[in-house]
């Protein structure tokens, strides 16, 4: 018989796995599910600066610095569905008057929120068209504050974020 312990560790017998899939999540924004996103990601840097005394070559303290996020978010191309005539990324008349987004992925199978921002902003966006395949979209956001999994909403980012 064979022993399986080791794959018990990497599979799960239940409906979630142990791990995420991507093709498992739904992206929201401005609450609305955004059809045809086939890629998201994010980053969220936390950036630290050491600090140093006279006479010392180790730093006593590191001090935290800048706190950055900022994703990606990749699909279809919707004719009559541009970002800007959604209002959701500045056109050349409205670009003083731009207001935040709120950006969702959660997971299909828990409903749990995996990333949340209210405060986003979309920062570029590049399309690609190309004979004889579905053209795609690609655009870079970056947001005030964050909610992930796991958070009791009672973090500083998070309520900063609301």
């Amino acid at each position: 018989m064979a022993d399986i312990s080791k794959a018990n560790s990497i599979y799960s017998l239940k409906n979630q796995g142990l791990y995420m899939g991507g093709a498992r999540t739904i992206i929201r924004i401005n609450g609305k599910i955004a059809t045809f996103a086939n890629t998201v990601s994010w980053t969220i840097d936390t950036t630290f600066k050491p600090i140093y005394v006279i006479d010392s070559v180790l730093p006593t303290e590191i001090a935290p610095m800048l706190i950055s996020v900022k994703g990606q978010i990749g699909g279809f191309v919707v004719p009559g569905m541009g970002l800007s005539g959604l209002h959701l990324q500045p056109n050349a008349s409205t670009f003083l008057l731009n207001k935040y987004i709120t950006i969702e992925v959660r997971d299909i199978v828990t409903d749990l929120v995996l990333l949340r921002v209210n405060k986003a902003v979309i920062v570029s966006r590049a399309e690609q068209h190309v004979a004889q395949q579905i053209s795609q979209t690609m655009f870079n956001w970056e947001a005030i504050g964050w909610q992930e999994a796991g958070d009791d909403g009672t973090n500083y980012l998070s309520l900063l974020s609301n």
